[in-house]
């Protein structure tokens, strides 16, 4: 399988079809579908996630969890956060689970306390308003990989955030507990945080999920990816 021509190809197409690039339902189910052509099993994982740049990610890298309530401090410093598929309601409980996973050079340190852990998606959600859109971020899981084909619409280039779609080696409890947690981070100094709502089946009511018109997307993606990889043989 190979994974470069889906992260290339796939959200190109996606976009071209829907119009928009924060679609993580089509780009979960288009990249479950391509996958099964290809002989992988991959099932959809509701998510959460914090996006942090490297001003943010440097501090937490060396104090930890901090709480930074003085706004002079992220004017001055040019840290910022942005989060993806948080509920509305701010105060919902959130499970302690944690597992880690280093993904290139400049990775925060891991947090080492499932409480401190809490407290920072805690922290992160407070700040994020509330979105009456669908409150989930979808990403496929596969072949032992998570696979983010729509990370890209949390993409922030004035404030130093710059992510390409993800496939990375993620932990299998990430499938089965509710709470499990992947830190990415990445070579620019971005710092991810995910954090898995496997029980969450809310997004088989979206029509991006239930509209056989994919079918000639996924086809489309399909046939592309063969055609270079014949060509890169």
């Amino acid at each position: 399988m190979n994974y470069h021509l889906l992260n290339s190809i796939a959200p190109e197409e996606i976009a071209r079809h829907a119009g928009r690039v924060d679609t993580c339902i089509l780009s979960t189910a288009v990249a479950i579908d391509v996958l099964d052509y290809y002989g992988i099993d991959a099932v959809p994982v509701v998510t959460e996630v914090v996006v942090a740049n490297r001003a943010w990610a440097e501090r937490f890298e060396s104090e930890g969890f901090f709480e930074e309530e003085d706004e002079s401090w992220w004017e001055r410093t040019g840290a910022h956060t942005v989060g993806l598929g948080f509920p509305v309601d701010a105060n919902q409980p959130r499970p302690r689970s944690h597992s880690r996973i280093h993904y290139g050079p400049g990775m925060a340190k891991a947090i080492e306390a499932d409480q401190t852990l809490a407290r920072l998606v805690d922290q992160m959600i407070r700040a994020i308003p509330a979105d009456p859109g669908w409150p989930g971020h979808l990403v496929a899981y596969g072949d032992g990989k998570l696979i983010d084909l729509s990370i890209g619409q949390a993409s922030r280039p004035s404030k130093g955030i710059l992510l390409a779609p993800i496939v990375c080696s993620c932990p299998g409890k990430f499938l089965h507990e509710d709470g499990s947690t992947l830190e990415l981070g990445l070579p620019n100094g971005a710092l991810l945080l995910y954090q898995a709502r496997p029980s969450d089946r809310s997004y088989r009511h979206s029509v991006y999920w239930t509209r056989r018109e994919r079918h000639a997307l996924v086809g489309r993606v399909i046939r592309r990816m063969n055609e270079q990889g014949r060509g890169a043989a």
